[in-house]
């Protein structure tokens, strides 16, 4: 994907995927998320510079506010976004 990637022209690619809520998707428990970010991170080496490979997650934010990811991925991933936030379209929470 990275050398596809380059090949358009691009600067960076994220490698992205769903936190374990999400288990439509086989979303990523702890050790395989952590597995993944440790590919990611190769292949981004790999390139040496010529385009840049971050990793990410679509976390689901639960009922009782926690972020569905455990604070040792969360510090690992370049970065993170909510998916689906149960609490907030909840009627009693609005």
């Amino acid at each position: 994907m990275a050398d596809a990637a380059l090949a358009c022209g691009y600067q960076y690619i994220a490698i992205t995927d769903h936190s374990k809520n999400l288990a439509m998707t086989n979303g990523l428990d702890e050790k395989r998320a952590l597995e993944q970010i440790k590919q990611v991170r190769a292949v981004d080496r790999e390139m040496e510079g010529r385009i840049r490979v971050f990793t990410g997650i679509e976390a689901d934010i639960l009922a009782d506010g926690a972020i569905d990811s455990t604070t040792k991925c969360l510090r690992n991933w370049t970065w993170s976004s909510p998916a689906s936030t149960p609490a907030l379209s909840s009627p009693a929470r609005r």
